[in-house]
């Protein structure tokens, strides 16, 4: 049966969505000492392990903003998925994300499964592209430094910045295609033949571009400056292969 892939140009543009806010990285600094670098509320972490240090009223709001960004990036949250508790899936999706991903200061993050400061702002700074187009890393955790992370188009256009009492200014460049694609049968319905599965996109020499889980009736978004040829859909253990064959 012949199946394939349509992939779309969403506007992605925007200041800010209202499916996912900025985690607030200056109030999961550490609330005793020694600060990193000022008095927070303490980070996130693992419930069911005794390492939610996070005393916020606001904590399963902002568990759940973490297991969104995961989630986008690919990560596998378990069978729960998004649902507010930070548990040892969350905490394992957490720590690959950090395996991955370097601080505003170019600086391997530490691999800990906590959301702290640095942390935070790295998942944000991940969101630039998808959900907002311009992010500022709080500059109480920058001691004096101001840093943006912006698409490109969005440095292009000019972005007005507030340097009061900043010391230096560094500008990180976001510059990729933001696919978003959908995944239809042969007969042009959405393909449904599963519950939850899990799926790669890769490019025309086989590199993943993007890997995760997805959902019947999801749309899978890869962010890449590769054109995105073939999806494969891992169902139990049968794999479905979906080659390019429209893009709007």
């Amino acid at each position: 049966m012949e199946i394939g892939l349509r992939i779309s140009y969403p506007s992605y543009h925007k200041v800010a969505s209202d499916s996912f806010d900025p985690l607030p990285a200056e109030r999961l600094c550490n609330s005793s000492p020694p600060f990193n670098p000022i008095k927070g509320e303490g980070p996130l972490g693992n419930q069911s392990a005794g390492k939610m240090f996070f005393h916020g009223k606001d904590k399963k709001e902002l568990v759940t903003r973490v297991q969104t960004a995961l989630q986008e990036l690919g990560e596998d949250l378990g069978p729960a998925g998004i649902d507010g508790i930070l548990g040892d899936a969350t905490e394992k999706a957490i720590k690959r994300f950090q395996e991955k991903n370097k601080d505003f200061e170019g600086n391997p993050l530490a691999v800990d499964g906590l959301v702290g400061p640095e942390t935070a702002d790295a998942l944000n700074r991940a969101m630039v592209g998808r959900h907002f187009d311009i992010y500022q890393t709080p500059k109480e955790i920058t001691n004096g430094e101001l840093i943006v992370t912006a698409t490109l188009e969005a440095a292009k256009k000019g972005i007005r910045l507030d340097t009061s009492g900043i010391q230096s200014i560094k500008f990180l460049l976001v510059d990729f295609n933001m696919f978003k694609v959908a995944l239809f049968d042969a007969d042009g319905e959405r393909f449904s033949q599963f519950e939850e599965a899990k799926y790669e996109v890769v490019d025309e020499d086989d590199k993943v571009l993007a890997e995760g889980n997805t959902k019947p009736q999801e749309d899978i978004i890869v962010l890449t400056t590769a054109r995105p040829t073939k999806a494969r859909l891992t169902v139990g253990s049968v794999i479905y292969e979906f080659p390019l064959n429209q893009a709007t």
